[in-house]
């Protein structure tokens, strides 16, 4: 499908010259002999439509029908584009199932007025556009000292889908941070994140490999370590620990450091426990690494197993009464109260939406309609929530002054969809939860 789709796809050129671009889907019926019907395209303008209505009609309007108990059956099919105007191409997606057609039958589908197709919630993840790689080249220096490394490198995309700038995270020497940046500077367009018309950019990290010497990375009984690895950023809270409630009280504050090391086939190796805990607090260190016997996977590097180190740390809360497992030193980095839900002020980085101010500000195009049970009894407002960003970077959101029952319950599924995400406050280093306010405004003349 993938070849045929191309060979039909064109741009037009008053949509291109123009700069109009973004997500588009292609909506049909493969009816019960195999023929399509109902066919309607979501597009950036009328002009891809109609090019994508030709581009089906000519090329793909025979299917095998679909079945169910043995019997062919209708079925709905959504085919996902993207108009990519720095590029000046067309390129086909994939296949989909609708969200509308989640909720909605084929009946309701078929109602729906070319006008009302912005109900359909156009989604794209962001992700490289397909074309023809170079091969990524070892600088001289590296290939004659055999060594194995890797690069993180960060690509800095626009959101009209163009590369920004590459970045090194790291560099192990020898050229190859350089050599890294040159490979990734040829992934110069991509498919932005969009949610239908709003497009937003992003930031997206790979990791770009140099063997020197593969059978000796293989044959190597050299430990890594898990913290040094590029791109390793604390979680802060790795696990929780739990204890009895009778012997809570009898815990002081307590660290205990476990080093340990996980083997090419998972197994743990040389678990070492260091600190002044007493033994009660040993007692549940080692029911932790028993526990957890068996759920370590061997790391990669360079996609080569390889035996790697893992450092945690054991911290009794005595205030909260928890057992925290740690990636960090509470000693060098004591951590705050976890249990909290904290004001972005009192944070050392406030929560931030993961694609920028853009998305927040643009997050609401086209995502509702005015509810018209609130525009009959002419209800306008504001709805404004609590909304609390966890550690994960999820959200948990309650209403603080509702307007009314339909746009409170509105509000709360936009807060919720799955474009309101936010990378998590930060505390002493410690991703921490936070709360923050947000209205969402409810108008009829906007």
């Amino acid at each position: 499908m993938r070849e045929v789709l191309s060979a039909a796809l064109s741009y037009p050129d008053t949509s291109l010259k123009m700069g109009v671009g973004g997500p588009a889907e292609l909506l049909f019926i493969v009816e019960h002999d195999g023929a399509i019907s109902n066919l309607r395209a979501i597009a950036p303008d009328s002009l891809c439509s109609r090019m994508l209505c030709r581009a089906a009609q000519e090329k793909f309007s025979r299917w095998i029908p679909a079945e169910a108990n043995g019997r062919p059956v209708r079925q709905l099919q959504c085919l996902l584009f993207y108009f990519h105007p720095a590029a000046g191409k067309v390129y086909f997606i994939g296949e989909k199932m609708p969200d509308f057609y989640s909720f909605h039958s084929i009946d309701d589908f078929l109602a729906l007025q070319p006008d009302d197709l912005y109900k359909y919630k156009i989604r794209t993840t962001a992700e490289t556009l397909p074309f023809k790689v170079q091969a990524q080249q070892i600088p001289e220096a590296a290939r004659n000292a055999r060594v194995n490394a890797q690069v993180n490198i960060r690509f800095y995309v626009n959101q009209h889908g163009v590369l920004e700038k590459t970045e090194a995270l790291n560099d192990p020497g020898y050229g190859m941070a350089e050599a890294a940046i040159a490979y990734g500077q040829q992934f110069k367009y991509w498919i932005p994140d969009c949610l239908y018309d709003t497009c937003m950019g992003f930031s997206k990290e790979r990791v770009v490999q140099f063997r020197g010497d593969s059978a000796g990375l293989a044959a190597s009984d050299h430990v890594f370590e898990a913290n040094d690895f590029p791109g390793w950023q604390s979680k802060g809270v790795v696990d929780e620990i739990y204890i009895p409630e009778n012997e809570r009280p009898i815990l002081k504050k307590n660290v205990l450091r476990i080093k340990l090391t996980v083997e090419k086939d998972g197994k743990v190796s040389n678990p070492q426990l260091s600190g002044t805990a007493d033994s009660l607090f040993y007692k549940y260190a080692l029911q932790y690494l028993d526990s957890y016997q068996n759920r370590w996977a061997p790391y990669y590097y360079c996609d080569i197993k390889v035996r790697t180190g893992y450092l945690r740390y054991l911290y009794y809360d005595p205030l909260a009464q928890k057992c925290y497992v740690l990636d960090r030193d509470p000693e060098k980095f004591p951590p705050p109260d976890l249990e909290r839900v904290y004001r972005p002020e009192e944070t050392d980085v406030p929560p931030r939406h993961q694609f920028g101010d853009y998305a927040l500000r643009n997050l609401h195009r086209n995502i509702w309609e005015y509810p018209e049970a609130a525009r009959a009894a002419g209800i306008e407002g504001t709805v404004r929530m609590f909304v609390v960003i966890r550690p994960n970077g999820s959200v948990n959101a309650e209403i603080d002054r509702g307007l009314a029952g339909v746009c409170d319950q509105l509000a709360l599924r936009i807060v919720r969809d799955e474009n309101f995400k936010f990378t998590p406050a930060y505390k002493n280093g410690y991703p921490v939860s936070c709360r923050i306010e947000v209205e969402i405004p409810f108008f009829m003349d906007k």
